[in-house]
């Protein structure tokens, strides 16, 4: 198989592990490169990326987390009172991967994240709380990313956090706010992750995989 072939099976095999919804999309792509670029989903990238090399500190881990990171300021402006300690969250989060804080300062502030989660679950359910505990919960994601290679649920949870933040869930303006954020996260990743690290690593965990099948 051709490189270009490799690594667009990577990104098939990959998504389809995410969801059903990927499918017709994966399978109408005929190359990774305009695949990447023409993506209009933030956590469906950002899948792709923490599914191919999972050592924490690398240097994809640390830029997984800082799109994380980048993907939760989205929705920032949605938490009441615009409460500091979502905010705190993310930029604990970010000194770790600049390499000023260790793990557990990103743990503490997450923890302080999630109790805040907490108090505002337990408020009044309405579109605008709904929109801003998802706003709460992407921060508290993008903390998690930094002690797991994962970024996708931070995405995915600010998009949320826009569509409730305006309307009823699957309502139209629910759904258009969701796909512009989720829009803005795709550009996110692009612009923090290069392509070219993508390539080396997915041809790594081809690799990988072969071997893996020789050995079962």
């Amino acid at each position: 198989m051709l490189k270009s072939e490799i690594i667009l099976e990577q990104f098939s095999k990959i998504l389809k592990s995410y969801s059903t919804k990927t499918y017709d999309w994966v399978d109408s792509q005929t190359d990774y490169l305009s695949a990447w670029e023409s993506c209009e989903y933030g956590d469906w990238l950002l899948w792709i990326s923490e599914n191919l090399y999972s050592e924490l500190g690398s240097e994809l881990h640390r830029l997984i987390v800082l799109t994380a990171c980048k993907c939760a300021r989205l929705s920032i402006k949605y938490i009441p009172e615009r409460n500091l300690i979502p905010l705190n969250a993310i930029e604990t989060t970010e000194k770790w991967v600049k390499g000023e804080v260790n793990i557990e300062e990103v743990g503490r502030a997450e923890e302080e994240c999630w109790k805040y989660w907490n108090k505002i679950w337990r408020s009044n359910a309405g579109v605008g709380e709904a929109g801003a505990r998802y706003a709460v919960s992407s921060a508290g994601c993008s903390c998690g990313s930094a002690r797991a290679v994962r970024g996708a649920g931070s995405a995915r949870l600010s998009a949320t956090a826009a569509g409730y933040n305006i309307g009823e869930y699957n309502s139209l303006k629910y759904n258009k706010a969701y796909s512009e954020t989720i829009k803005l996260c795709a550009d996110i990743v692009r612009e923090t992750i290069p392509i070219e690290l993508i390539e080396k690593l997915a041809i790594l965990k081809d690799k990988e995989d072969v071997i893996r099948e020789i050995i079962e």
